[in-house]
């Protein structure tokens, strides 16, 4: 765990992240139950073995979502031939072998999807605003499945999503949200930052930042595939 000390004293929520702190750490939790295992080191030793569960279902998942984005990538290459061209012109000037840009392809979709699994984690625990109306109506990732699935009950299934591309800038603005934040004052979320929700760039010395950059503007993913 990570705090920012330095936020502990200035407002509430600083105040939050100090109690959070001395919760975890407090005499309780460092007291030895009754078969002599201090309390925190029996929710570590238990959070670890539901890590591993949990990953092993989490990787199938997150193989499947890819490979589903990365279709939408092949079918926007057939209509778009430069698209991997643009991913494998360096900005010094160099080239991407095809099996090079075939990577960075893979690593950016990957990184997408592992925003979502955060996002979704987030939501889960209210780590993200999800009680607020704006929130839920333009962000949220929970609230964007819902809106999908009913339209796809309301039109017989999820073909009906085929041609419709609302959901992608959706979860665009979502990810810019969470690194770069949001200062309105009826609508204040703070900037988390991070390289995992770092735009991508098309110009960037680092082929995977470019593939981010394709797979943000210029892959239009359809609904169906969200």
């Amino acid at each position: 765990c990570e705090w920012d000390a330095d936020r502990w004293f200035t407002d509430a929520e600083g105040a939050e992240e100090l109690n959070g702190l001395r919760r975890l750490i407090g005499p309780k939790a460092l007291e030895a139950s009754k078969d002599g295992v201090p309390a925190l080191l029996a929710a570590v030793e238990d959070s670890r073995k539901r890590q591993a569960d949990l990953s092993n279902v989490l990787r199938e998942n997150v193989r499947q979502a890819v490979e589903l984005l990365l279709e939408e990538v092949s079918a926007a290459h057939r209509t778009h031939p430069a698209l991997f061209r643009e991913l494998a012109a360096g900005p010094d000037g160099t080239s991407l072998h095809d099996a090079e840009a075939q990577e960075a392809m893979l690593q950016a979709g990957v990184r997408v999807v592992m925003r979502l699994v955060v996002c979704l984690f987030a939501e889960s625990r209210k780590l993200l605003p999800v009680d607020d109306p704006i929130y839920a109506q333009s962000y949220g990732v929970r609230a964007l499945y819902e809106l999908l699935d009913s339209a796809a009950r309301a039109e017989g299934g999820t073909r009906a999503l085929a041609d419709r591309r609302m959901a992608w800038p959706r979860l665009m603005a979502l990810f810019r949200l969470v690194h770069a934040g949001s200062a309105h004052g009826s609508f204040p979320v703070p900037a988390y930052g991070g390289a995992l929700f770092r735009p991508g760039e098309d110009a960037h010395e680092d082929p995977v930042s470019r593939a981010l950059y394709l797979l943000e503007h210029a892959v239009p993913v359809r609904d169906e595939a969200i």
